[in-house]
């Protein structure tokens, strides 16, 4: 049987639960833990939520050359993980269809939740950064993700993962 003991500091949190040896430690955005590998991120089809707001036209591209541009970039599709750069990776968690009529959808959270945990597999990530998916824009709650997020890790088999920050929301 698992057991599961909370240890509490005035900015971070850890669950250590015996039934898997993935740590998981809950910390604000600005106060990190441990270093990481990879952090997940929620996301949108078009990669749209983690754009930058500003917007700065700087090129002698024609404006419509540039949204033609746009409308050729491939859709994502729900459930998946676009990955970028590499130590730190970037791992955005596509949990959001904005041409859906229902545009966020939980089943997404923890397709892309697995795919997350097998890249950090296949790339020997041994610490990640997690957001907590589906929280910010989608309709879960922080603490039903964490609760799924430990159930989750119950039955994964983790051989490189050694530790999640799981990123606490503001005012938390």
């Amino acid at each position: 049987m698992a057991t599961k003991k909370t240890l509490e500091h005035p900015s971070l949190r850890m669950v250590v639960d015996n039934s898997h040896r993935v740590r998981v430690v809950e910390a604000p955005q600005d106060n990190p833990p441990f270093s990481i590998q990879a952090d997940a991120v929620e996301e949108d089809t078009a990669l749209v939520l983690s754009a930058d707001s500003s917007i700065i036209y700087d090129t002698d591209e024609h404006p419509i050359s540039l949204m033609t541009a746009l409308y050729a970039e491939p859709a994502r599709i729900p459930g998946s993980v676009v990955i970028q750069g590499s130590k730190p990776y970037l791992f955005s968690a596509i949990v959001h269809d904005f041409n859906q009529h229902i545009s966020f959808r939980e089943e997404w959270v923890w397709c892309a939740l697995n795919e997350i945990l097998l890249q950090c597999e296949s790339r020997k990530i041994t610490a990640l950064k997690l957001a907590p998916i589906g929280t910010r824009y989608g309709t879960l709650k922080f603490a039903e993700f964490h609760q799924r997020l430990l159930a989750f890790l119950d039955r994964h088999e983790a051989r490189s993962l050694r530790q999640i920050w799981l990123v606490t929301p503001q005012n938390y």
